[in-house]
């Protein structure tokens, strides 16, 4: 009926007269007008692992599925990357020829010969490595219930002070390898979401290389609870005690003890349990309130440190004491 365009560029099926050939890409019905050939009908939306030319890529970890599987997952369409492209002069590997409008944005890059992207507007400026899963590709932007974790680590006063990279991830959460790819054996991701965080329990001087509950890690789900707010303590004071004063967990420099006000670590103000009477005076009418005990450190003997008021008499008189067993948490400061 037609001339059919072969050559460089072309695929090879250009080069059979069967019809049947022809139509494994042209169909009649495509819907995007009869005879007319789509991305989705060769190769898939998003490609299954054995997508027609797709040698040498494994889409069974390709995030594909992740972009376009809909669901849980996202579902862009495949013009956010390939925008431009045509059988007729590129590849699959040709991205972003045309970055009109697209979510990645207009600076977005891509090197073929690492599968990198570069600069990514819709991933908080961040690079991300194709087939290659790592932290910040994912969490620099929200994810599900999650937030994106990138901008937290702009604050001068937190963690990371200096370059924040993928490796770096592995130091607190055993959803990381060493090398910032994606530890399968703790990672939910979109197969298990809200599932909970795998946090690190530092230990001397070293990151602990055996998941162990309660001894190396705890799992934490941010449902507000008292008992899960007490699993991060858990696994902040693994880092910021006595045995790690002098330990680098982020190459950077800084220390844990770095940030203790009085050279002290943060575990051995919760480890004290001391009291002391806020007042020494005993044998006055009005010296109830001062003779209230308080604790040294409030972080450690909650529910020793003795607060209240008398409404009756404001500061005379006996104080009733208000404070609890509720223990302060380093979440709550």
């Amino acid at each position: 009926c037609h001339a059919v365009p072969q050559g460089a560029g072309y695929p090879p099926e250009h080069a059979s007269s069967e019809a049947n050939v022809c139509a494994s890409c042209h169909g009649h019905q495509s819907s995007i007008g009869s005879f007319s050939a789509s991305c989705s009908s060769c190769h898939g939306y998003p490609p299954p692992a054995a997508a027609a030319g797709y040698a040498g890529v494994d889409e069974t970890t390709s995030p594909h599925r992740r972009h376009a599987g809909g669901g849980t997952n996202y579902q862009y369409s495949c013009n956010e990357c390939h925008k431009g492209n045509s059988h007729n002069t590129n590849t699959f590997q040709d991205v972003y020829l045309d970055r009109t409008g697209i979510l990645a944005g207009a600076s977005v890059t891509y090197t073929a010969a690492t599968r990198t992207c570069a600069n990514i507007a819709c991933h908080g400026g961040t690079t991300a490595v194709w087939e290659k899963g790592a932290c910040l590709g994912c969490h620099s932007i929200a994810q599900g219930n999650r937030a994106a974790v990138t901008g937290q680590f702009g604050g001068s006063s937190h963690h990371v002070q200096g370059e924040l990279t993928d490796a770096k991830c592995y130091q607190c959460h055993w959803e990381a390898n060493s090398d910032g790819t994606i530890n399968g054996a703790y990672h939910g991701g979109a197969a298990a979401s809200g599932s909970p965080v795998d946090l690190v329990i530092y230990g001397a001087a070293t990151r602990p290389a055996t998941f162990t509950a309660g001894a190396t890690a705890v799992q934490y789900t941010a449902d507000g609870s008292r008992g899960q707010i007490e699993k991060v303590t858990s696994h902040c004071l693994g880092c910021h005690s006595d045995q790690n004063n002098a330990t680098d967990p982020f190459g950077d420099g800084k220390t844990p003890k770095q940030y203790a006000w009085d050279g002290t670590s943060v575990a051995a103000r919760y480890a004290q349990t001391e009291k002391t009477t806020w007042g020494k005076y005993s044998t006055v009418t009005n010296a109830a309130q001062k003779r209230i005990a308080k604790s040294l450190s409030a972080h450690g003997n909650a529910a020793g440190n003795q607060r209240g008021w008398n409404t009756s008499t404001g500061v005379d008189g006996a104080i009733t004491n208000t404070s609890g067993g509720t223990g302060v948490q380093c979440y709550d400061c």
